[in-house]
């Protein structure tokens, strides 16, 4: 799968490599779609409606700001963008964030964690992951004891939680086919 285009299950496929970019660069940290794209793959004449959320106002008043996100977006998007500031849309589907992503994961890992301490518990081995669930949420800078004595094991939720870090390195991508790159590997 490449970053370029996604199915997010809407009627019309989203360049999602070129906007995750101009979100870097204009400080965007979540991004919606709303409007007619969500029911139906919009006319070319058709505007698309994206909501986003800018992690500081750092540079100009919120209109300019918008302009400039709506002239980076419609390139890719290859129509007319309109870019609201989020607040009071409903229905709108969120297609980019960094923290949702990441909380994905830790759910996963969540769960990994869980079924193979289940199955550890139930065929008699050492309860080597008790104990263990907000160890494997934190980042490596804050490791503890714990999770370095976890590493040593060869464990579905240590691989899960490396895979976790490892994906860590696409958010520091600055160019789509790289970012790409690294989704397909």
């Amino acid at each position: 799968m490449s970053i370029g285009q996604i199915d997010t299950g809407l009627p019309t496929r989203l360049p999602l490599g070129p906007i995750a970019e101009a979100c870097r660069r204009h400080g965007v940290s979540g991004l919606w779609v709303h409007g007619p794209i969500l029911e139906r793959t919009p006319e070319p004449a058709e505007e698309v409606e994206f909501l986003v959320e800018f992690l500081h106002d750092d540079f100009g008043p919120w209109g300019s700001k918008l302009d400039l996100l709506e002239n980076d977006l419609s390139g890719p998007m290859h129509r007319k963008v309109r870019v609201s500031a989020r607040g009071g849309i409903g229905g709108a589907i969120h297609v980019l964030d960094r923290s949702h992503i990441m909380k994905q994961f830790g759910k996963a890992l969540d769960g990994i964690r869980a079924e193979e301490t289940k199955r550890l518990k139930r065929d008699g081995y050492e309860p080597v992951l008790s104990k263990s669930r907000w160890c494997l949420l934190k980042r490596p800078e804050n490791l503890t004891v714990k999770l370095s004595e976890l590493r040593k094991y060869n464990l579905r939720t240590v691989r899960a939680y490396l895979l976790r870090e490892d994906f860590q390195r696409f958010w520091e991508y600055r160019g789509p086919a790289w970012a790409g790159k690294f989704l397909d590997e």
